[in-house]
């Protein structure tokens, strides 16, 4: 987790008390409750996104590992039928060497 991310969440924390406590005053005498509670509202949100940063971090880790996993079988069931074709095709021209041996004679 980066440090940028913290400093954006305090960054939002900081402009949610000084707009909310700027628009109140504007009307009267501010109210510490409803600047408090817009405080706490941005630092679950920074939180919540931080917390979706991290788990979407998880996944793509996850499927990293997952695409690494599926390359490996991939070869090896290409080398796989690359080695039974190729006995196949030697069958195969075997048995028409075969039989063109018996037409020719």
């Amino acid at each position: 987790m980066d440090i940028k991310e913290y400093i954006f969440s305090i960054v939002m924390v900081l402009s949610a008390f000084v707009l909310t406590h700027t628009w109140i005053t504007r009307f009267g005498p501010s109210n510490a409750l409803i600047v408090a509670s817009a405080m706490v509202m941005m630092g679950a949100l920074a939180a919540m996104l931080i917390s979706i940063d991290m788990r979407l971090k998880k996944v793509e880790e996850a499927l990293r590992e997952e695409e690494s996993s599926l390359k490996f079988m991939m070869n090896a069931v290409e080398s796989s039928l690359s080695a039974q074709l190729a006995s196949v095709i030697k069958m195969v021209d075997d048995a028409l060497d075969e039989f063109t041996k018996r037409i020719y004679k």
